[in-house]
């Protein structure tokens, strides 16, 4: 899939990552597992996030694509796990950010 950035015209691909590739692209690294939980955080607290929902269950959707272009919410709640040491706290940290 490509996308033009209207400011400079210019056009960038979506690269299609597996749930171990986008773990291994954040800072510090983290393990398949840790991406899905980073990803049902999300799911909670951002739109963008939705499309990785389950339509039948509610949990994680295993066939949604991840891409590169997630990559910065991943490190950002990367980064506030490692801040927090704790993903309860993550969730109230995002949850007050989203009222």
């Amino acid at each position: 899939m490509k996308r033009i950035t209207p400011q400079s015209g210019s056009i960038s691909c979506d690269q299609i990552l597996s749930r171990q590739a986008a773990g291994e692209l954040l800072n510090p690294p983290v393990s398949e597992r840790q991406v899905r939980r980073y990803l049902e955080v999300l799911m909670l607290f951002s739109e963008r996030f939705q499309e990785f929902e389950h339509p039948q269950t509610g949990g994680l959707n295993k066939d949604t694509k991840l891409t590169n272009w997630y990559l910065p919410e991943l490190q950002m709640v990367r980064t506030l796990a490692d801040q927090f040491k704790s993903m309860r706290k993550v969730k109230i940290y995002l949850q007050g950010q989203a009222s």
